[in-house]
């Protein structure tokens, strides 16, 4: 399962919190209320509303359209999530988790890399 992600930060209410995750959920984007018993009864804390890294890109859409959406709120970096588009599209990759495919990429760049200074030093 892909990592989750806070999208939407609610402080002190979280009754927008509700009416967006219901209609994520309405789409079939499954997603989490972090904190939501300390809101609940009022203890203070901040409220978070979390989905899956791997459903960010469908969720956008309706995030944008709700006006709660603002970027520097994500608790993800931005290059992760240009990333994890970007190794979507690969057709023997897409379906793996973002970590793995981050770490398939690193290995391949590494060996890539490796590959390269043997062949520079052994000229």
């Amino acid at each position: 399962m892909s990592e989750l992600i806070s999208i939407v930060p609610f402080n002190p209410s979280y009754i927008p919190c509700i009416a967006l995750k219901a209609r994520l959920e309405e789409v079939g984007i499954p997603c989490f209320i972090k904190n939501e018993f300390a809101a609940f009864k009022k203890m203070g804390g901040r409220t978070e509303l979390q989905i899956s890294s791997s459903d960010f890109e469908r969720a956008l859409p309706i995030l944008k359209e709700s006006n709660l959406y603002h970027p520097e709120n994500i608790s993800q970096p931005q290059f992760l999530i240009a990333f994890n588009s970007i190794t979507k599209r690969f057709p023997i990759i897409k379906n793996l988790t973002m970590e793995m495919r981050l770490l398939i990429f690193t290995v391949f760049t590494l060996g890539l890399i490796s590959v390269l200074v043997f062949y520079i030093l052994n000229r």
